[in-house]
This record gives structure tokens, C-alpha cells and sequence, in this order.
């Protein structure tokens, strides 16, 4: 099976807080005005992906991860793919929810638990987001708010910005408020139990289920408050930069900006790799074939290729699965990070 970079027909979601951002920025042929997510790449049942491009356009991707997993994912991810990344365009607020985690799940057919991170592609001047609660608040005080109405007062806002980088382990409640397009990685899980959801209805004059229980089980009352928009961990080389954001058992997260070329080699360093284009323009080459890069477009790079070049004058995310935090520390102290630096990376003390 000779193989390439992927890239994905995109799966369009109609949500009551979507809004026309993705059409609008990405230039993107939608005619619904409510489309609140685009899944990218995706193995889930609720939006599976199909490939775009070359000689497996329109197959659908998990079929060819369960056909060759070996050349595509790797041996640990035999038959499965456990990520899913997403656009949301987020006009009005979310409703307040919590993600499980994998433990809570396991007895749940095809379903991980869900920590996930936004890059904040765009924002309104005053846009906010809900992350964790209020000092240390006790289940029994959440659950009583709930009751009578009065859970905001226990929640923490936060100002975002185009550019923010936040990382929400499950077990962390939260929101947008509206007014944001986010890029979010993610494990490949659709589990979201409903708080509050602003006493809306649908167009049918239906309100949306609510999880109480369940997320009453989940939600984490000692969520830190601390460094949630997060600072990376910078490497300057001439043609490039490197910011370092996450580093967990789900995923790793980095940004390159480019102003020349940047080489991958996903067979050298053993993992698959995706990228995200966030702005400018440029060209991926492999094995003499060049594919356009410009904003919004993902490409999937499976973990048998080789030499895959990346030029331009371009940003992009780059998100990868570590084997083990020594892989981590290897990488990252060979860029002369230090182990306190490493340390210091979103989701690294989940390992």
C-alpha cells in the first residue's frame, strides 16, 4: 500500500449557537448560516471522515486505519484512531458542560473520555470563556445552585483572545460565551454532559437534555485556576519557530511559524502526525507530489512516510501522540529545554 499525505472532506454540524465563520473565513462552500462545527478528521460514528485526495478519495479513513494500521497510525493504535479534530464556531454561548474521563467511560461502547484544547483562530473584542469553578466550590454547593438557578455565580470567567492556547483536561467545566472560532483537538469521544444550557430551545420549542448527574460525578471541584491560557516553551531556528504548548498521554500540541521550510519524518521518529493550517500560504511535498497549504486546511501525515517537506510563509499546528514523557524529555532537552521547562507543559503530569 503506497501512501501519502491525507487531506478530509469535511463533516458540517448545524448547532442552535452556530453562525457562518467557517464560510466566511475559510471561504468554504456551506449554505447553512448554523454551522457550529466542522470535524476535520474524524473516526468517530457520529462523523467519520472521508479522504479527499489521490487514489483513496472518498474512502472512508477509519477503513483504511483498520485495513493497514500498522502503516497509517502505528501497532498501539491497531484497528482505531484516537483523535478528532474540529473547528467551532462558536456565535453564541455553549452550554455549561463537563467532559468525562477515560476510567468513567470504559464501560461505555466506543467511547474514550474527552480532554481536549483550543487555539483560538478569532475572538470579538470582549470574549469570554467558563473554565472551572470558583474557589475550591463543593459538589453539594454546585448541585444546590443548580436547583434554584443560581450556578453562575460559581463559575470562572476568562477573557480570550485570538492567538490563546487553553488546554481542558476532562473533569473541567466550562463554556464559550460566544464570539469565537476555535481550532480543538481532542480525543476521538462525542461525550459531553449538559449543566446549564441557558433555559434555550430548539426550533422546535424542545430545551436540550440535560446530565446533571452525570456531570455532578465528573466535574473536578479542585480544577487549578492557574496559567489557563498557556505560555509556550519557544525554540527559534532561521527558518522556523517552534511553540511548544501540550505534552500528555492524548496528544501533544505545537505551532510552527515558517518563513522557508520545515522537514517531517514520521517513519524516523515512530508516530503519525497533523497539521493545521492557521494562516499564510505554502506547499507540502512528498515523494514528488505537492499539495496546497492555506488557511483551515488539515492534512494527515501516516506514520510510514518519510521525507515530507512543509514551505511557505505560513503558521500551523502540529499535534502528534508522545509514546512516553522519556520520549518528551528526550526531544525536548536535546532543544535545550530544561526538565523543569518540560515539565511545566500542559497535560505532562498526566503521564
Amino acid at each position: 500500500m503506497e501512501l501519502y499525505p491525507f487531506s478530509f472532506e469535511p463533516v458540517y454540524v448545524e448547532k442552535i449557537w452556530g453562525g457562518s465563520k467557517l464560510k466566511e473565513t475559510f471561504s468554504r462552500n456551506i449554505d447553512s448560516n448554523n454551522i457550529g462545527e466542522s470535524w476535520e478528521l474524524s473516526v468517530h460514528p457520529n462523523g467519520k471522515s472521508k479522504i479527499a485526495n489521490g487514489k483513496f478519495a472518498g474512502e472512508y479513513f477509519l477503513n483504511l486505519v483498520k485495513n493497514n494500521p500498522k502503516k497509517i497510525v502505528g501497532e498501539k493504535y491497531n484497528n482505531d484512531f484516537p483523535l478528532l479534530v474540529k473547528f467551532l464556531d462558536v456565535s453564541k454561548k455553549l452550554s455549561v458542560q463537563v467532559h468525562p474521563d477515560d476510567e468513567y467511560t470504559k464501560n461505555l461502547a466506543g467511547e474514550s473520555g474527552k480532554t481536549e484544547m483550543w487555539y483560538i483562530l478569532d475572538a470579538k473584542a470582549d470574549a469570554e470563556i467558563i473554565y472551572g469553578l470558583k474557589n475550591n466550590t463543593t459538589k453539594e454547593e454546585i448541585k444546590e445552585s443548580i436547583e434554584k438557578g443560581s450556578l453562575e455565580k460559581h463559575l470562572n470567567s476568562v477573557s480570550v483572545n485570538k492567538g490563546d492556547v487553553i488546554y481542558i483536561p476532562s473533569g473541567t467545566i466550562h463554556c464559550i460565551k460566544g464570539g469565537v472560532l476555535i481550532a480543538e483537538i481532542q480525543q476521538s469521544s462525542d461525550s459531553t454532559y449538559r449543566v446549564y444550557d441557558w433555559n434555550r430551545t430548539n426550533s422546535d420549542g424542545q430545551s436540550r437534555e440535560l446530565h446533571i448527574d452525570k456531570a455532578l460525578d465528573v466535574i473536578n471541584y479542585e480544577q487549578s485556576l492557574d496559567n489557563i491560557k498557556l505560555d509556550a516553551l519557544v525554540y527559534d531556528d532561521e527558518d522556523y519557530k517552534r511553540y511548544f504548548y501540550a505534552a500528555s498521554p492524548y496528544f501533544s500540541l505545537e505551532k510552527i511559524d515558517l518563513a522557508g521550510s520545515y522537514n517531517f519524518n514520521p517513519r524516523e521518529k515512530d508516530r503519525f502526525n497533523i497539521i493545521i493550517v492557521l494562516d499564510g500560504e505554502g506547499e507540502l511535498s512528498y515523494n514528488g507530489q505537492n499539495y496546497d497549504l492555506f488557511p483551515g486546511k488539515t492534512y494527515f501525515l501516516p506514520i510510514s512516510l518519510d521525507e515530507v517537506q512543509v514551505s511557505g510563509d505560513l503558521e500551523f499546528l502540529n499535534t502528534y501522540i508522545a509514546k512516553s514523557k522519556d520520549e518528551v524529555y528526550d526531544e525536548l532537552e536535546s532543544l535545550n529545554f530544561s526538565k523543569e521547562d518540560i515539565e511545566g507543559l500542559a497535560g505532562f503530569e498526566e503521564w
